[in-house]
């Protein structure tokens, strides 16, 4: 009798269950997005949610939720971040999909593959996952750091960044900063110069790249750029991080970095700055004005016509992380998140 009571109890649970998560659990929904919404439009993350809305902050729609959103190059699909897995959203079929585990990942220039950052137990792993089939091809391992993916533009190769430091104090010391090139077969593993953060020109053979340099009290940043065919270096700027070229491929955008110190050479306030490098006349602009109140963020992100370029803002004395928009030419600015209690971080623009 007892051994009776017990069975049915327990099967009243698993009733009581599964009519619970019929009740409440309701299978997310996918926007469809319209053509005007991609080509005017913007995505952002606030508050753990991915939103789509146009440049003037109009017309704002929930996509899903997650981080480090990023559209396919054929605007199909946005892949982004939730807990340290990759997902997938395909707008033509209305689906959401687990790709795989990862940290950071970059679309192919033909939309067909992933390529991404692994980190199993304490060391990072370089790999590509094919988006019809979902095999994965592991291109490298076993490595101490892999940062800043990016592609070639015939999709062919992969550049990517290694970074050994330790910070001790005021002194920055690095032991190593490496730029590295790979073939998508996993063939070809070259090292190509020192420095972090490689971004491949859209159009040529040329990677933009930063190096640190580690001083007592004093931590140097300079941007380069390298031709890949001569193998020249171009020196862009100093104190500069967080390069992005245009579409384009003629212009590269940057963070430039201003240091006020005390009498002691300590660093007691930081003021940050956009500008924006000519590759053919070597004009330089600087697009900000140098607001001491707040912290300017990469990544930045040029709009599909080269217009604008969309940055992070966070005020230095509290208050919430907005999405602005810097207009090249008038250097007008505008806030086009402006969601008040809520982080508004990642901004991403649909490819043209």
């Amino acid at each position: 009798m007892r051994k009776s009571l017990i069975v049915g109890m327990a099967i009243l649970v698993i009733v009581g269950a599964i009519v619970a998560f019929n009740l409440f659990y309701r299978e997310e929904k996918i926007p469809v997005l319209t053509e005007n919404q991609i080509k005017n439009g913007i995505v952002f993350v606030s508050g753990g949610n991915i939103l789509i809305a146009n440049v003037d902050g109009s017309n704002l729609t929930a996509i899903t939720q997650g981080s480090k959103p990023t559209f396919s190059p054929d605007r199909k699909k946005l892949a982004f971040l939730s807990r340290n897995e990759i997902y997938l959203i395909d707008f033509e079929k209305g689906s959401k999909v687990k790709l795989c585990d990862g940290v950071e990942f970059k679309f192919s220039p033909d939309s067909q593959k992933l390529a991404f950052i692994l980190k199993e137990e304490k060391r990072f792993s370089l790999n590509l996952i094919d988006l019809t089939t979902q095999k994965i091809l592991k291109l490298t391992e076993g490595w101490e750091s892999i940062n800043r993916i990016s592609w070639s533009p015939d999709g062919k190769r992969i550049a990517f960044g290694e970074v050994r430091d330790t910070q001790n104090g005021t002194k920055y010391i690095p032991l190593s900063e490496k730029i590295f090139i790979i073939n998508t077969d996993g063939t070809n593993l070259i090292e190509l110069i020192e420095g972090r953060e490689p971004v491949w020109s859209p159009k040529e053979e040329k990677i933009a790249f930063v190096k640190w340099y580690g001083v007592e009290k004093e931590v140097v940043m300079e941007l380069f750029v390298i031709d890949l065919a001569t193998k020249s270096i171009t020196k862009i700027a100093k104190n500069a991080n967080f390069p992005s070229w245009s579409p384009d491929g003629r212009k590269i955008a940057f963070i430039g970095f201003d240091y006020k110190r005390n009498e002691y050479g300590n660093i007691v306030d930081e003021i940050r700055d956009i500008f924006v490098f000519d590759i053919e006349t070597g004009n330089l602009t600087k697009l900000t004005k140098g607001n001491p109140t707040i912290w300017i963020f990469g990544p930045l992100v040029w709009s599909p016509d080269g217009k604008s370029i969309a940055f992070t803002v966070e005020p230095k004395f509290g208050g919430d992380t907005e999405i602005y928009l810097v207009n090249i030419e008038d250097k007008s600015i505008r806030n086009i998140s402006n969601n008040p209690g809520v982080p508004d971080t990642d901004p991403c623009f649909p490819p043209p």
